[in-house]
């Protein structure tokens, strides 16, 4: 079984940086680039003291009530793309007989489906998975599987869960953060760790 966070397999942050830029026009908030904003995310600054240094408290609170809020919307959601080596790589998998499994934490379980449908992977997973992922969250079935995650959160719930779990770097969380949580194995991409673990 393979299991793996959605975040693990998209090639751009079109979708996220379009999230960024709408909500922070609604406030007219054009002092902090999607870059500096990505950096922080991927080392876990807060974002109430990220966005604190460049707006006032009741601004700070509407921008990120309107980013959460899209977050999820298909509009930005068809926005994001999936890597090539990627799709190749889910698609041998699929072909060698490996259970593919995705496991999230998104709310929106219509706009997923209607994600994945647009990427044209759909098919390959035998299972969607839409579960809250923390310490308390328990899935049976899952315990011999392999889970690959780009987020420091999502390695602990993986080991929570008793899978091998791999750290796939260039997404959501540093090399660093990463590393500090403790997954099994830390690879540059998902075909990097496939081909590592010689499935």
């Amino acid at each position: 079984t393979g299991s793996m966070n959605p975040a693990s397999w998209k090639t751009k942050n079109r979708g996220n940086l379009k999230v960024h830029q709408f909500a922070a026009q609604k406030v007219c908030f054009t002092d902090m680039p999607f870059k500096k904003y990505l950096s922080a995310k991927k080392n876990k600054v807060n974002e109430e003291v990220l966005m604190s240094s460049f707006l006032a408290d009741p601004t700070f609170v509407k921008y990120n009530q309107i980013r959460v809020e899209s977050i999820e919307k298909i509009d930005f959601l068809l926005l994001d793309t999936l890597r090539r080596d990627v799709l190749e790589t889910l698609n041998f998998l699929k072909g060698r007989g490996y259970c593919l499994n995705l496991i999230t934490a998104r709310k929106n379980t219509e706009n997923l489906n209607v994600q994945l449908e647009h990427l044209k992977i759909k098919h390959l997973f035998s299972s969607v998975l839409v579960c809250p992922k923390n310490e308390k969250t328990v899935i049976n079935g899952l315990t011999h599987g392999i889970f690959f995650t780009d987020t420091d959160e999502d390695v602990r719930f993986g080991i929570n869960q008793k899978m091998y779990t791999v750290g796939i770097l260039g997404g959501m969380r540093s090399k660093f953060i990463l590393e500090k949580a403790g997954p099994q194995l830390l690879c540059k991409s998902i075909p990097h760790a496939v081909a590592v673990l010689g499935l």
